[in-house]
C-alpha cells in the first residue's frame, strides 16, 4: 500500500457512508483498479478520491517500470531519457486537478515520447494542458513515430499532421527535442508528396539529440536549434554538414557519437567547437582523427584555445593528439579515455594495433595528462581486454628515456573512476589492482562501475573488506565506490 501525503486527513465529504466516507486504502484500491474514464467520472461524486487518485499516479510515475505501448514520461531529473513512462491516457487523471486542485509539485517536466499515433497523443496532451494552470516544461522525443500510412491515410496525410505537431509543440515549452535514425524513411515520405513542410522553428530548447536527418528536417532542426537557448546538443560523426551551419552561443556540453568504420574527427568538428567558447564538455565517440586532417588540427590548437572547457572524453589516439598542446586546454579538470583500450569499437578494422602499441599510445597520453597541472580527474576503462593485470603488464618504450611507470607522474590526479569497458570481463586477482592503484601519487577517491568487479576479483558480498585493505595501503583515500555504495 503507497503511503500517501493526505493520509489521515479529514475526508472532504461530510458523509460517513457510501463512497465518499470510505478510508483512503479502500479508495485507493478502487482507483488502482478502476479505468481513466471511470475514475474521472467518479471524481465528480468524490473531491476525495479524485486527490486519492492523483497523489497515488504521481507518486507511481516515480516506481512504475517501462512496458510496450508505454508512451509518456513524467520525469524529476534533468536528463534527456528515462525509462520511468507512463500512457498518454493517463493524462485523464491528471486533468481531475481543474476540479479539487491538489498541490502537484514534481510535475515539472513530461517527456512526451510519440508513437505511430501522434496526432491522438498530441491532442491528448493538448487537452491536459489546456486546463491546467502551470505548464510545465516538454521534453518531446520522437524515436518512436512511424511515418508509415494507418488505415486510410495518405502520405500527404502523414506529412501534413507532423507539420501540424511540430508547429502545436511551438505554442509551449519544449525545453528538448530528440529525434529518430529515419533519415530515409522521411526522405522517401517527402518524395511521394508535394505537400511543403515548414513548420515554425522551437524556441525554448535546452537540449537536442540529433542524428542525420532528411534535407528539410535539418533546415527545420537548424532553425530551431540556432533560435533557442540550447546548451546541450548530442549529435552523430554523420551529421557533420549540419555543424557548420549552426551558431549556438549558450552551448556548454557537447557529444558526437561515431558509428563502427568511421573515418574519425575531421577538422570541420573542431572548428565548430572552438567557434563556441563557453563549451564546458566534450565527449567525441571516434577512436581516430581523419589521417588527411591531423596536421591542420595541430596547427590549429596551437594557436586557439577552448577557454572553459572542463573535461574531455575521447578515445586514446585523439587524446593523444588533441592534448599536445597542453596550452590548448587552461581550464580542463577532467579526462576521460573511451574503451576498450585493445581493439575499440569505433576503429576501422585496417587502422587496429597491436597490443603493444595501444599500451604505448596510453602511456603517452598519461604523460601528456601529467603536464596538465588542473586536470584532477581521470576516467579509465579498465576490465575486459584490459584488465588489472595488463595494466601492471605495459611498459614504456626505453627509447623515452623514463625512469618512471607514467601513472606516477600523475601527481594531480585525486579522483579516479574505472569502468568496464565492452567484452567479457577477465578474471582478476584483488591484489593486482591495489598494486596498480599504489602507482597513483595523490588519490584522495576511487569509484569502480562494474557489477561483475568484485565477483572477478573473488571477493563477492566483501566489498567493504577489499575497500579496508584498499584503504590501508593508500591511507589518504577518503572514499572508495564500488557500482555507487560507498565502501568507506
Amino acid at each position: 500500500m503507497h503511503s500517501l501525503a493526505f493520509q489521515g486527513e479529514p475526508h472532504s465529504d461530510p458523509s460517513s457512508t457510501g463512497l465518499p466516507g470510505l478510508p483512503n486504502e479502500l479508495l485507493l484500491a478502487i482507483s488502482s483498479d478502476l479505468d481513466h474514464n471511470d475514475i474521472t467520472s467518479l471524481a465528480s461524486v468524490s473531491c476525495w478520491l479524485n486527490k486519492i487518485a492523483v497523489c497515488s499516479h504521481l507518486d507511481s510515475l516515480r516506481h512504475v517500470s517501462a512496458n510496450n505501448g508505454v508512451i509518456l514520461q513524467c520525469l524529476t531529473n534533468e536528463q534527456l531519457e528515462d525509462k520511468k513512462c507512463q500512457p498518454f491516457s493517463s493524462l485523464h487523471i491528471l486533468r481531475m486537478s481543474i476540479h479539487s486542485v491538489p498541490q502537484i509539485p514534481q510535475m515539472r517536466h513530461f517527456t512526451l515520447c510519440f508513437s505511430s499515433r501522434f496526432s491522438r497523443e498530441f491532442a491528448e496532451v493538448k487537452r491536459y494542458l489546456d486546463t491546467t494552470s502551470h505548464t510545465p516544461g516538454l521534453r518531446v522525443d520522437f524515436r518512436g513515430i512511424s511515418f508509415e500510412p494507418q488505415g486510410l491515410e495518405t502520405p500527404d496525410d502523414v506529412l501534413q499532421s507532423f507539420e501540424a505537431l511540430c508547429t502545436g509543440l511551438t505554442t509551449f515549452k519544449c525545453h528538448a527535442l530528440t529525434l529518430s535514425y529515419q533519415k530515409n524513411i522521411f526522405k522517401n515520405l517527402l518524395s511521394v508528396t508535394k505537400v511543403p513542410f515548414n513548420p515554425p522553428p522551437l524556441t525554448t530548447l535546452y537540449g537536442a539529440a540529433i542524428p542525420p536527418q532528411a534535407e528539410r528536417m535539418t533546415d527545420w532542426v537548424i532553425r530551431s536549434l540556432s533560435q533557442s537557448p540550447l546548451q546541450l546538443l548530442i549529435t552523430d560523426g554523420a551529421a557533420k554538414p549540419m555543424l557548420s551551419q549552426l551558431n549556438l552561443p549558450c552551448l556548454t556540453h557537447f557529444t558526437c557519437m561515431y558509428l563502427c568504420g568511421d573515418i574519425g574527427i575531421k577538422v570541420d568538428t573542431l572548428l565548430f567547437l572552438l567557434h563556441h567558447p563557453m563549451m564546458e564538455h566534450i565527449r567525441l565517440g571516434a577512436s581516430s582523427v581523419s589521417t588527411l586532417d591531423r596536421n591542420v588540427v595541430a596547427c590549429i590548437l596551437q594557436k586557439q584555445t577552448f577557454p572553459n572547457l572542463c573535461s574531455l572524453a575521447a578515445g586514446i589516439e585523439v587524446l593523444d593528439i588533441l592534448l599536445a598542446n597542453p596550452s590548448s586546454f587552461p581550464a580542463i579538470k577532467e579526462v576521460s579515455v573511451h574503451g576498450p583500450i585493445l581493439s575499440p569499437e569505433s576503429l576501422s578494422p585496417h587502422l587496429l594495433g597491436t597490443p603493444h602499441e595501444w599500451y604505448t599510445l596510453l602511456s603517452s597520453v598519461l604523460i601528456l595528462i601529467a603536464s596538465m597541472l588542473a586536470i584532477e580527474s581521470l576516467k579509465l576503462p579498465f576490465l575486459s581486454d584490459f584488465n588489472c593485470a595488463a595494466w601492471n603488464a605495459f611498459s614504456v618504450p626505453s627509447s623515452w628515456g623514463l625512469t618512471y611507470r607514467p601513472e606516477s607522474l600523475l601527481a594531480g590526479i585525486r579522483r579516479l573512476v574505472l569502468y568496464a569497458a565492452p567484452g567479457t570481463p577477465s578474471q582478476q586477482v584483488a591484489d593486482t589492482l591495489i598494486t596498480a592503484l599504489q602507482r597513483f601519487p595523490a588519490l584522495r577517491y576511487v569509484q569502480i562501475d562494474d557489477p561483475y568487479f568484485l565477483e572477478n576479483i573473488g571477493m563477492s558480498g566483501k566489498g567493504p573488506k577489499w575497500a579496508k585493505k584498499l584503504h590501508c595501503v593508500l591511507p589518504n583515500l577518503s572514499e572508495i565506490e564500488i557500482n555507487q555504495i560507498k565502501q568507506l
